[in-house]
């Protein structure tokens, strides 16, 4: 028992709870604005533009959160990165007309411009334009063109594309009269842009964008049309090792350091990339059979240069430093057997049992360990040359600090003493034999118990159902860009049942793109359409001004505390085009900043009432970006552009004061005076000895811990039981990083024995605000988990 807390099986999506897995109603999860990632960002420059060179290089690192890069909660723009993004636009765009890698064109600058937009500007945007903001763009290349040429113009408006949020971040579209929380299918392009995301880490190509403009990602059949012919694409190939290099975390093999290997070709750089070319090319092997998981977790097949197989003792025929694959059935089993990710997994001089226990923890069983002390010096014992690894490691166990941790991962790592830190095989330690007994501890009943070696547990994996669960978790996180949560309860155990009955990883990417969980969300909570308010109760027509004019007319209705700007507008002298909206943050035009502009194109059946004369869609809902959504007062200027003459409109009930984001607390919850801000945070995961982890911290105090409260299968305000609290208090480097807010942020709380029942229970964690009263759900609450008694 013990499992389905960390994340395990499902990571508290669902991997428990028994039932048909398929008998269960599926739950939209909220759509989060994605940016693009390095990976996301090279690559389609790459199949756009042609430029190999990896140019998003330059941007901050981006945060690893559950071990993938692309996490739309954490990887978000900042100060540095968005003038980075503003370099890396300019220098791509002008290299790209430079090397003529975009056609020259020899037409008009209207000709050029609609071609532009109409090819690069809509595989970029990964939609077709919509016509303000083609207006926008044509309008920049004629003036520029016809200054100072084709090129020019193509070189800035290459640029402000490149710039442009809608390359930069993936967002939903809104469709009118969503209803709340209903599923509700993605737009073509929307789905299309998730498609390329999740298969390639790039921009949709013009097939695909044809489909989903066509109406044919409509279906879950449509959708798997697409996918069988995105597989059979080289991009498929570069995004599944790029998820295996994030899962196995084999980035570390790039600065790999061993000691006594001088004498290997090329040196250590030579010893690196030996390895990384072993690793992905048994992936690449292993992950395209009919059964993948068996083949990842129980292949005899190493593959090796002929200078690696020397090191390790093995013969392998070749030439040229090529791999070449060997069968070793007595030796090797799959992944945990693989030289490069043994060699990974060690120090220079010697094993690593912790690592290589952690490993298979986390990474193939998704179970979440608690943190070590925060005063705990994490080093190595000293090599003794009369003593094995296992003897030195023995004071994990003995120690009773260190026991309820290193009970669960020593046994595990010591299953591969029978591998040195290069990888190779061994029988010997000093002079002593190795011992390579193991042993799963609380475990379910196929895992549990004693084993002898890495191959005997590898084959064991190999049938594991957990295990398949928890790759089918792994697949899930990278093809959605977040962590699983409540709501992708029922996806989780469909994909689940999937891959632990049919082993194919093919058919997992298939399934999992045609799945509900990324084919939908939930419907946009719009609020009621308040009445349209005139001063004696009948519209009156505007007399148009003397030049012939006339300016639009509309309301801002409201801005709601999820940052939802609703209202309308149309310009009297052209009602049936889409009015074009311009919105300011803390003031007007000229004095406050500038949000973007958007179209009033969303159907309201009471303006139309009001304005018979008027026909056409005036209606706008629009999400504000986070710098509004930062919990602070603000106030919204809404702007009505003029198609023609006659001037441009604010919008009436404008400015609208509000604070949306972290403070749009529920009502039973006080809101914080106007200027503080509330905590913020994250529930990592529940260990399978119930010790919570997660990270808060409140911005408005420095240095200084907060309170986090725990709440069992219910919120303070409708019945939860309060477990007790415990305050921030460890240091968590990756926070400092991604937050850039000193002080130590983590957090560790463990659950009472009463919660060892083998039910399934929720657990809400709330950050208090350490000034004014308020307080936060910490995100990923509430969390599902089930612990069996110990």
């Amino acid at each position: 028992g013990g499992q389905g807390g960390a994340g395990g099986q499902g990571g508290g999506a669902g991997g428990q709870g028994g039932g048909d897995p398929l008998d269960c109603e599926i739950v939209p999860h909220a759509a989060t604005a994605r940016l693009l990632t390095r990976t996301e960002y090279d690559n389609t420059v790459r199949d756009l533009l042609g430029d190999a060179t990896r140019p998003a290089r330059v941007l901050p690192a981006p945060n690893s959160v559950l071990g993938f890069d692309n996490n739309a909660e954490f990887h978000r723009a900042t100060p540095v990165g968005v003038q980075a993004f503003l370099d890396l636009a300019e220098d791509v765009a002008t290299r790209a007309v430079v090397d003529g890698r975009v056609a020259a064109c020899g037409e008009g600058p209207q000709i050029c411009a609609a071609a532009l937009l109409d090819g690069l500007g809509r595989r970029l945007f990964r939609r077709t334009l919509r016509p303000e903001e083609a207006r926008i763009f044509s309008d920049l290349y004629v003036q520029i063109a016809n200054a100072d040429g084709n090129d020019a113009a193509t070189r800035l408006v290459l640029s402000g594309l490149l710039q442009s949020p809608q390359f930069l971040y993936r967002v939903e579209e809104i469709g009118p009269y969503e209803v709340e929380g209903a599923v509700t299918p993605l737009s073509g392009p929307g789905l299309a842009g998730r498609l390329a995301a999740f298969l390639w880490a790039s921009a949709p190509d013009d097939v695909l964008l044809d489909a989903a403009e066509q109406g044919d990602l409509a279906t879950a059949e449509g959708v798997r049309a697409q996918v069988q012919r995105m597989l059979a694409d080289p991009r498929t190939r570069d995004s599944v090792h790029h998820f295996h290099r994030q899962w196995l975390h084999l980035d570390v093999l790039d600065t790999l350091v061993k000691d006594h290997v001088a004498d290997f070709p090329g040196g250590e750089e030579g010893l690196r990339d030996a390895y990384g070319r072993s690793m992905q090319a048994f992936i690449e092997d292993a992950f395209w059979q009919p059964d993948g998981v068996e083949a990842l977790l129980s292949s005899p097949t190493v593959y090796l240069t002929p200078a690696l197989a020397a090191l390790l003792g093995v013969e392998a025929a070749g030439d040229d430093g090529a791999v070449v694959a060997v069968e070793l059935p007595a030796d090797r089993a799959g992944l945990l057997t693989q030289p490069g990710l043994l060699a990974a997994l060690a120090h220079p001089d010697q094993t690593s049992p912790i690592h290589r226990g952690i490993f298979v923890r986390e990474r193939i069983l998704c179970q979440t360990l608690p943190d070590p002390p925060a005063d705990l010096v994490i080093e190595p014992p000293d090599p003794d040359p009369n003593a094995t690894t296992r003897d030195r490691f023995a004071q994990h166990t003995a120690d009773a600090s260190c026991q309820g941790c290193h009970t669960l991962i020593d046994p595990i790592g010591f299953g591969f003493e029978g591998y040195d830190e290069l990888g190779k095989r061994r029988r010997m330690e000093n002079g002593l034999p190795i011992d390579d007994s193991g042993a799963v501890n609380d475990a379910l009943a196929e895992l549990d118990g004693p084993f002898t070696g890495a191959v005997e547990l590898a084959q064991r994996l190999s049938r594991s159902d957990e295990a398949r669960k928890c790759m089918a978790t792994q697949w899930f996180r990278y093809a959605m860009a977040r962590g699983e949560a409540r709501d992708d309860r029922c996806a989780m155990r469909r994909l689940q049942a999937r891959l632990v009955a049919e082993g194919s990883f093919l058919d997992l990417l298939v399934e999992m793109a045609a799945s509900d969980a990324l084919r939908t969300r939930p419907g946009v909570v719009i609020g009621a359409v308040p009445p349209l308010v005139f001063d004696d109760g009948e519209p009156e027509p505007e007399a148009p001004p003397p030049d012939g004019g006339r300016a639009p007319v509309g309301v801002l209705d409201e801005v709601t505390a999820a940052g939802l700007a609703r209202g309308w507008s149309f310009d009297p002298d052209d009602s049936v085009s889409p009015t074009l909206i311009n919105l300011y943050l803390d003031g007007g035009v000229g004095a406050g900043l500038f949000l973007g502009g958007y179209r009033a194109d969303v159907p309201r059946a009471d303006v139309n009432a009001v304005y018979p004369e008027a026909p056409g869609d005036h209606g706008f809902r629009i999400v504000l970006p986070d710098v509004a959504l930062d919990g602070r007062p603000h106030a919204l200027t809404a702007v009505g552009v003029n198609s023609g003459e006659g001037g441009d409109t604010v919008l009436g009930n404008s400015p609208i004061e509000f604070r949306a984001g972290l403070n749009a607390n529920p009502p039973a919850e006080p809101n914080p005076p106007a200027d503080m801000h509330l905590p913020q945070g994250f529930l990592d995961g529940i260990s399978v000895v119930g010790r919570v982890n997660g990270w808060a911290l409140d911005r408005d105090v420095v240095g200084r811990p907060i309170e986090v409260h725990f709440y069992l299968d219910g919120s303070p305000y409708d019945g939860g039981e309060h477990l007790g609290s415990t305050q921030t208090d460890s240091p968590r480097g990756d926070v400092n990083t991604a937050i850039g807010h000193p002080g130590d942020h983590g957090w560790h709380f463990q659950l009472p024995p009463r919660v060892f029942d083998g039910a399934e229970h929720s657990l809400r964690a709330y950050a208090f605000n350490a000034g004014q009263p308020g307080n936060v759900l910490l995100s990923r609450s509430p969390f599902t988990f089930r612990l069996e008694a110990r």
